[in-house]
């Protein structure tokens, strides 16, 4: 009877730690994806950024504590976290992993207004379009890259496709010479 007594506490204490601990998000960012972006704290002095990762000039996304998302990249990521997160994070790796998984978020006021990048609302609508849907409206399909000109579009459907795509491990740039957002499957 002891055994029996024993064995249902256990469940219940098992039961209790897994009701309490904190969801997961179902995003999966690829790890390749977020170490290479991690090199640059690797890389360089901790102020002075003089070697960078291609992957840290890449379109990221990530939440802030007021709702909205903040459009950015690595070297933006990587000034907050120098500025902000240091003595937190032992290395600028395990402060993106959760951040760029959507399983943490920035606060707001840490954002530079000098920001090179928007911070938007998510567009209800579009968030619900599978990517087949994006493409055929918003995309161009060139070889193995699609590409996107925002145009007119407004600032919060324009990034929400992005970030829809960005959810679904697609690298994003932007091509400076055709002003278009260059995107490509994570292989």
């Amino acid at each position: 009877m002891n055994f029996l007594k024993f064995d249902i506490n256990i469940l219940l204490v098992f039961i209790i730690l897994t009701s309490c601990s904190k969801p997961k998000s179902n995003v999966q960012i690829n790890d390749i994806f977020i170490r290479e972006i991690s090199e640059i704290d690797r890389q360089n002095n901790s102020n002075i950024i003089s070697t960078t990762p291609s992957a840290a000039i890449q379109l990221v996304f990530v939440k802030l504590n007021n709702g909205n998302i903040y459009a950015t990249n690595g070297l933006e990521l990587h000034n907050i976290y120098v500025d902000n997160y240091k003595k937190e994070y032992n290395t600028y790796y395990s402060f993106l992993k959760p951040l760029l998984c959507q399983e943490s978020v920035l606060k707001s006021g840490q954002i530079s207004n000098e920001r090179k990048y928007p911070v938007f609302q998510i567009d209800d609508n579009i968030i619900k379009n599978s990517f087949s849907d994006l493409e055929k409206k918003y995309l161009e399909k060139h070889k193995d890259i699609f590409l996107f000109y925002p145009g007119d579009y407004p600032l919060n459907i324009r990034y929400t496709i992005l970030y829809k795509l960005y959810l679904s491990n697609f690298h994003i740039t932007f091509d400076d010479y055709s002003g278009s957002f260059r995107i490509t499957k994570n292989r």
